[in-house]
């Protein structure tokens, strides 16, 4: 799966430090791995103990033969190898949560190639939840045509099923889980290592753009536990738009959780269980699969034998059938060659592109043996008849299973040895309260679009068409002191389309800084106070891991050398405030360890931003409003994964006058959980350019009037009526008594129904181009009752730019009639004969839609939904069950 990418390093012999673990053999089979002077450190940390297998391009009279495993030890992930002439293909087998690969194209003679892992999904820094449940749900945005894996780890012993499903979007981004999209599969595993689920190609289908889900349950419907993510690289989702949920409850951490899906230019024909395959024939002498092609060349096999120890060297061919005696009836390629792990790991067998060519829709065999006698082997099979395409076969006789493993195939001519674009990691160079510009580089010239918003999904592009390797784009428009995310798509013509990872940045300020010392710049941590075990010291100049001030000459921080301790430190600071209006608190955090992804995760060394809206001092407390968890160390960049500092920020409405703060970073530790005994070399952390802002809202005192205000504004506007709340809609709708205007209210708060209040907020826009106020809080709130809703006909409800019929109805509670013409799921359509046509009704989850040809009564709050004020369409969001009435 595309979700890998790998780093080569050529050299000549003399000019590396070779200590194989395996002698080179005639044969040309694998020499052994090598620990290269150039990363001593082991800074690139590569697939751990994967099985893997290098074959040489074309026939062999002689055989050559290449299986083992990555080397488990530092550096990881390395294999050197000193082969027979010609040119190489190398395939990684499924390791943990890590799907397959293939790297075509290594040239023989001394060369050191690093395979390393990169999904195009990969969650770091993790524990399992704390609190058990019965299922744990994923939702993601799908790169490929189908999922072939995902991978889950428990926190003890468990088996789980593993499902994936549609998932629906509504215009407030609200995600729910839909129906199984293809069939369960059965994990078995530990809290040792990841367990991964397997399908074939096309038995879960998707569309690239889509947002699916992965769901694990166990059959028994008992609790269980798996791992989180607790850090985020540079602020970033692990899975951009994805929501994560434990049971019924919504988490802001991902699941530890990888997806892997064909985008690599590979097919996964084939892809059946492998923990839930312990089962084997036994005293085989021949064994085979069949499949049905849906691809143009076989790129590789894997399998799982045992009993080969003393024997292990095996042949893997291709028939176009199985042929007597299952020995394969007219050959397709030349056979490969390889010496089999004994029940340790998955075989390998690699073809280049081409040279086994396949006509699609057309069935063929796949042929193991032994090749130097015919004494029995055994092989793992499924428990089930997973695979539809084809059949096992065992000494000539078909059988009701599949074989264990994984039949890959070229997807179309080229398609497999076309590399992605390769993108460095995007920077923010510049920013305003408005603005920022975006820069990024690509090894060949290409064209991207940079896609963004204040939250994910994403609600904002900008198209690069500039066809260069050195890109920079400015983002406008944006909201003050605001957090965005963002990610670079880069596309040219010959290589495969890539994406940067999820990024945050933060928005400039004009208000003033309510900080003392927010640079530390006098050479003191007053009136800064310290916690923890080391609290940071004062700093100057560039430190251990290239760790200097951001601004000015000095920065707070804290460096451990080599076996340094596991701890958090952090600091505090209390401000005078206005109370009720919002504060947003922004700090620049860098952070540095030297130890690499071999480490265990809960190991990594992160760091947050919070606040007290209470003032309290206790970095402990309850009422702490946190960031989530963030490194700025560069995990993607193999040559060096250096650091630099990245903007952290939480906003929230203080209680009373005055507001704490705190910044504290280290390696994780859950509180309450004890401190690990492990230990990382080179723990660093620093902090500077803190700043505490409160901006004074303009006074408005009616609602219609930021209708005249641009997005940034910040406002505050009194005497408005609740009609929706965040647990109906996923976001506060709130009304002017006159009934004249509505809007939505992004809100951390729950606003109650019929509540009298004076709300704040920034002034936002939607692509759709309804207006919406983002950060919202409660100035005031007092009980009162609930609005009736304004009656229209269909064609009255919305406001497109002045070309409807109706008033500017858009967020307000309304009220229309018609039949239903039809629907299903959360959204049915209503028509009372209007020119219009007919009106879109989304309905919550748990609400079924009335019957078509019915005639109800709909109440709900008019939306605007679209990429563009000029596509935008009207759409009335029901609040509860009640809000629908036969007539």
């Amino acid at each position: 799966m595309s979700a890998f990418r790998f780093c080569a390093f050529l050299a000549a012999a003399a000019a590396l430090f070779c200590a194989p673990a395996l002698a080179l053999n005639t044969d040309g089979r694998l020499k052994g791995p090598l620990d290269p002077p150039n990363d001593p450190a082991g800074y690139l940390v590569g697939v751990s103990s994967a099985p893997m297998g290098i074959q040489r391009q074309g026939a062999s009279s002689t055989g050559t033969y290449g299986n083992g495993l990555t080397f488990s030890s530092e550096p990881v992930g390395y294999w050197g190898f000193d082969v027979l002439s010609g040119t190489y293909a190398i395939g990684v087998g499924h390791k943990d949560q890590f799907p397959r690969m293939f790297v075509f194209g290594v040239a023989a003679g001394t060369t050191y190639l690093r395979i390393r892992e990169n999904p195009d999904y990969y969650p770091v820094g993790f524990d399992y939840y704390p609190s058990p449940a019965q299922e744990f749900v994923q939702s993601f945005e799908a790169l490929g045509t189908s999922v072939t894996s995902v991978s889950v780890k428990f926190a003890t012993s468990q088996t789980a099923n593993a499902t994936i499903h549609s998932v629906s979007i509504d215009p407030q981004r609200n995600q729910t889980i839909g129906a199984q999209i293809g069939p369960a599969r059965v994990l078995q595993g530990s809290f040792s290592n990841d367990s991964m689920a397997t399908w074939s190609a096309g038995e879960v289908p998707t569309v690239p753009g889509q947002y699916y889900a992965v769901k694990f349950r166990r059959s028994d419907g008992n609790n269980f536990q798996v791992y989180y993510c607790r850090v985020r690289d540079f602020g970033g989702e692990a899975f951009p738009g994805g929501r994560q949920w434990y049971g019924a409850t919504q988490t802001a951490d991902a699941l530890k959780t990888v997806i892997g899906m064909d985008t690599d230019g590979a097919t996964s024909t084939m892809n059946t269980s492998i923990a839930n395959s312990q089962i084997t024939f036994q005293g085989v002498t021949v064994a085979g699969q069949t499949f049905t092609a849906n691809g143009t060349s076989l790129i590789g096999v894997h399998f799982l034998a045992g009993n080969v120890a003393a024997q292990p060297d095996m042949e893997v061919a291709l028939f176009q059938s199985p042929g007597s005696g299952g020995m394969g009836a007219n050959q397709v390629g030349p056979s490969k060659f390889v010496r089999a792990i004994d029940n340790n790991g998955r075989t390998v067998a690699t073809w280049f592109p081409g040279e086994a060519p396949l006509t699609p829709g057309q069935q063929y065999y796949v042929r193991i043996k032994r090749v130097y006698s015919n004494t029995g082997f055994a092989i793992w099979r499924t428990t089930t008849d997973e695979y539809a395409g084809g059949q096992a076969y065992i000494d000539g006789a078909a059988q009701n299973y599949d074989l264990s493993g994984l039949i890959a195939l070229e997807t179309s001519p080229g398609s497999a040895t076309m590399q992605p674009v390769s993108v460095s990691t995007p920077i923010v160079t510049a920013r305003t309260p408005s603005s920022a510009t975006v820069s990024w580089s690509t090894d060949v010239p290409s064209t991207a679009t940079i896609q963004y918003g204040s939250t994910t999904p994403y609600t904002s592009s900008v198209n690069d068409s500039n066809s260069t390797t050195s890109h920079s784009v400015t983002l406008t428009g944006l909201s003050a002191a605001t957090e965005y995310h963002f990610r670079v798509v880069a596309s040219a013509s010959g290589k495969r389309t890539a994406r940067s990872k999820d990024q945050t940045f933060v928005t400039e300020t004009t208000a003033p800084n309510l900080l003392a010392n927010p640079g530390f710049e006098t050479g003191s941590l007053s009136p800064w106070v310290g916690y923890g075990s080391d609290a940071p010291g004062i700093n100057n100049g560039q430190g251990l891991g290239g760790l200097g001030p951001r601004t000015g000459s000095k920065y707070a921080g804290r460096a451990y050398g080599a076996g340094g301790r596991r701890s958090y430190t952090g600091m505090y600071q209390t401000a005078s405030v206005q109370p009720g209006l919002p504060v947003t608190f922004r700090a620049w955090l860098y952070t540095y360890q030297l130890d690499g992804f071999d480490r265990p995760y809960d190991m990594m060394v992160a760091g947050r931003v919070g606040i007290d809206p209470t003032g309290g001092t206790n970095p402990g407390s309850f009422s702490v409003i946190w960031s989530p968890l963030s490194a700025s160390q560069d995990w993607f960049d193999v040559y060096s994964r250096p650091s630099r500092y990245h903007d952290l920020t939480v906003r929230t409405a203080p209680t009373g006058s005055t507001v704490t703060v705190f910044m504290e970073a280290g390696q994780i530790n859950l509180p309450g959980s004890g401190v690990n005994s492990g230990s990382i070399a080179y723990v660093i952390s620093g902090w500077d350019d803190a700043y505490l802002s409160q901006t004074a809202p303009q006074q408005l005192s009616r609602l219609g009037d930021v209708k005249a205000l641009p997005d940034g504004t910040s406002v505050s506007i009194p005497d408005l009526v609740v009609t929706a709340s965040s647990t109906q809609l996923g976001a506060n709708y709130v009304e002017a008594a006159d009934r004249s205007n509505g809007i939505r209210v992004e809100s951390d708060s729950v606003f109650a129904l019929g509540s009298r209040v004076t709300v704040a907020g920034v002034l936002s826009t939607k692509q759709s181009g309804e207006r919406y106020i983002a950060n919202g809080t409660l100035s005031s709130s007092v009980a009162g009752a609930e609005l009736t809703s304004l009656g229209a006909k269909n064609a009255a409800l919305g406001d497109l730019g002045g070309d409807s019929t109706g008033p500017g109805n858009v967020g307000m509670l309304m009220r229309t009639w018609g039949t239903v013409v039809s629907g299903g799921g959360t959204t049915f359509y209503l028509t009372d004969g209007s020119p219009t046509g007919d009106l879109r009704v989304d309905l919550p989850t748990g609400v079924l839609p009335p019957v078509a040809g019915t005639q109800v009564e709909v109440t709900g709050i008019v939306r605007l939904q679209g990429n563009s004020p000029e596509t935008a369409t009207i759409r009335l969001k029901v609040r509860q069950a009640s809000d629908v009435k036969p007539l």
